[in-house]
């Protein structure tokens, strides 16, 4: 199971900051 690292992973960390804002 690879962790989560949003400066190895720009993808996944583009994909939180949009659930953020959705669930803000």
């Amino acid at each position: 199971v690879r962790q989560w690292n949003p400066g190895n992973d720009p993808i996944n960390w583009l994909l939180r900051i949009n659930w953020e804002s959705v669930w803000s």
